[in-house]
């Protein structure tokens, strides 16, 4: 059994695998197994995975139909022996001192899980741009409670939207028997995190930015996921009832109104991405407010007050007027900024 398994979901991915997987294999603590599960990859990733397998023990190979990246990671949970987990996309890499780092803080607390910082890496071409850190305020260890009140403050930080900048206890997942929600097609990360901290006891949380998430600019898969409005509403609704459970288990209700938040945030750039006529903008309101609660009007930024407002009120023409106006404004902003790159 290994003290760590690395758990890298792998979709067509040869381009960033190897430093991906090179950045693992070369840690300064060496009890690790690195689990690749090969998502039904339609380029050479198959092949490569198991190349890389062959040139260090500690790799095992998991071929598998597609099915996203949730599917992967629960396959990879399934077939883990480590103690710990660690969650790395293939496409990402992690500090050398990284897992050294993370099990040292995590004996030295006796805490249930470490959140650690995240490096967003920027490129052009191959070249590094720049880079932007993103951590939370200090190093301190956590009681769920404390995770409670200072829920927002860690959200905005990135501390808990993400599940690969956290080193998570085996036997918790086991003993809850949590996976990741295979039929989200959006933040299924945060839903893990939130039912995992419900059943656990304390947090530990670091400055270090050992983990190096590789910045693409937003393409269509983002557009299309969101543009599916079943998919988006009955992951808001899934996140709703994670958010639920984790406020019972602290006595709070910080992640609730977040997440009703972020739901208003995902169904404003849904209508902004996908054409509406005015009856179907009527029916997709209709259906949302119908099945996810609605956030506190004084959590809400400016766009999110109008928006929740017209909602509300049933003004859908006043609405389609708003959100046209709001299209044809980026649209304005988006040619303007290409003709200045010129």
């Amino acid at each position: 059994m290994s003290t760590v398994s690395v758990i890298i979901p792998v979709y067509n991915c040869t381009k960033y695998l190897p430093a991906c997987v090179e950045s693992i294999a070369k840690q300064s603590f060496s009890d690790i197994e690195i689990l690749l599960v090969d998502d039904g990859s339609t380029d050479l990733s198959p092949a490569l995975c198991d190349e890389l397998a062959e040139t260090d023990d500690r790799i095992r190979v998991f071929h598998k139909p597609n099915g996203g990246a949730s599917s992967a990671r629960n396959v990879g949970i399934k077939n883990a022996d480590g103690r710990y987990l660690l969650f790395v996309d293939c496409d990402d890499t992690v500090d050398s001192g990284c897992i050294e780092g993370l099990l040292y803080a995590l004996t030295a607390s006796s805490a249930d899980m470490v959140v650690f910082g995240m490096a967003f890496d920027y490129y052009s071409g191959e070249a590094l741009k720049r880079t932007n850190k993103l951590h939370y305020g200090g190093e301190c260890r956590l009681s769920i409670q404390d995770v409670g009140r200072n829920f927002a403050e860690l959200f905005s930080t990135n501390s808990l939207s993400s599940a690969c900048n956290k080193l998570f206890t085996r036997a918790i997942i086991d003993e809850n028997t949590l996976r990741f929600d295979e039929s989200m097609c959006l933040y299924e990360d945060f839903d893990f995190v939130l039912r995992y901290m419900a059943a656990a006891k304390s947090v530990t949380v670091l400055t270090d930015c050992w983990y190096h998430y590789r910045v693409f600019a937003e393409g269509n898969h983002f557009k299309k996921r969101i543009a599916n409005i079943d998919a988006l509403i009955n992951g808001v609704m899934a996140l709703c009832r994670s958010a639920n459970e984790f406020d019972e288990a602290t006595s709070g209700a910080s992640a609730a109104s977040i997440v009703m938040r972020l739901g208003l945030q995902l169904l404003y750039r849904h209508f902004i991405s996908v054409g509406n006529t005015l009856a179907a903008l009527r029916a997709k309101c209709v259906r949302y407010m119908a099945s996810v609660p609605t956030a506190r009007s004084d959590t809400l930024d400016k766009t999110e007050k109008k928006l929740l407002a017209f909602i509300q009120t049933e003004s859908y023409f006043s609405m389609y007027l708003w959100l046209q106006t709001k299209k044809i404004v980026r649209f304005i902003k988006g040619t303007v900024k290409k003709i200045l790159r010129v």
